[in-house]
Order: C-alpha cells, then sequence, then structure tokens
C-alpha cells in the first residue's frame, strides 16, 4: 500500500482496523524480533510474497502492519494460543504476558516486532525463526497473537450487531 496510508495495494477495497471495534476493515502483519533482514519474505514491499500478487515496486510502499493487541497503536501484550500437541489433557495451550508486540517501520521493512517480556526465570517454550531469519516468525503468525484475533473479531461483531439493530 502506499506508505502513510490505510489503504490502497493488496487492500484497494478495504481498509486496515484503525480503532478497536471498527468493522469492515482489516488486521494485516508479519511477525519479526527484530527488523526484517533486505532478503525477507515478509515485511518488504517488493520482495517475495509480494511479487506474488504482482507487486514488484519498492518504492513509495509499505507492507501493512496493524498490532492486534493494540489496535491503535501502540505495544501491547498478545495472547498467544499454540495446539498442545497431546502434550496436554486440552487442545490448545495459552502462554499469557509471554510476547509483547508493536508495529514498526524501520530500514524499509514494516512488521509486527515481537518480543518476550517475561524474564529468564520464565521457561515456558517460545518460538525460534526455525526457518530461518528471511521467514522471521511467519509460521506463528496467527498462533502468537490468536486470542487478540478472537477479541478484536467479537468486538467488531458487537459494533456490527449493535448497527445493525438501529
Amino acid at each position: 500500500m502506499p506508505t502513510g496510508s490505510s489503504i490502497g495495494g493488496s487492500f484497494k477495497h478495504i481498509a486496515l482496523c484503525a480503532a478497536l471495534g471498527e468493522k469492515g476493515c482489516v488486521i494485516a502483519y508479519s511477525t519479526f524480533p527484530g527488523e526484517p533482514p533486505a532478503a525477507s519474505l515478509f515485511g518488504q514491499p517488493g520482495q517475495e510474497v509480494s511479487l506474488l500478487s504482482g507487486q514488484m515496486a519498492t518504492r513509495g510502499l509499505q507492507v501493512a502492519c496493524v498490532n492486534p493487541a493494540a489496535i491503535g497503536g501502540g505495544t501491547r501484550e498478545l495472547e498467544p494460543y499454540f495446539p498442545s500437541e497431546g502434550l496436554e489433557a486440552t487442545p490448545w495451550v495459552e502462554f499469557p504476558n509471554l510476547y509483547s508486540a508493536r508495529c514498526e517501520e524501520t530500514g524499509g521493512a514494516s512488521y509486527l516486532e515481537v518480543r518476550k517480556s517475561s524474564g529468564s526465570s520464565d521457561l515456558r517454550p517460545v518460538v525460534t525463526e526455525k526457518d530461518g531469519p528471511d521467514w522471521g516468525y511467519h509460521p506463528y503468525d496467527v498462533n502468537l497473537a490468536l486470542g487478540n484475533l478472537v477479541a478484536d473479531v467479537a468486538r467488531a461483531e458487537t459494533t456490527w450487531s449493535k448497527a445493525s439493530r438501529s
């Protein structure tokens, strides 16, 4: 999308979400522990994933980033949920207060910077760039913010329901 815009590029007909409870908008992001490398598959306009949709330009564009934990901006705690993979009696495991996130723009990249927010004594499992730094945390994009995304959808549904009754 054009730099500084909330609509355009892949999102020609739908704007990025800018407020809690907003309906008819999109939440999009690419997760990384820090600035994505220049050859990154995500977060950089005109790179790998952008090319799949025919977007080859690199100047005057940015990759969308809406923090699902802080739709209006800023840093907030993520509410990650991961499959328990049979290790627990429940199919899902929640890891509260383990990560925080913030949208960042550096070096031409736009990305959701995910940081561990608990101390070194916290022995819960953490995500890694298992597929290499060009992928960032992509395999975990949804799970890292799953609780936030579910809450965001619930808020938007409430807004939509109230508006449809008026």
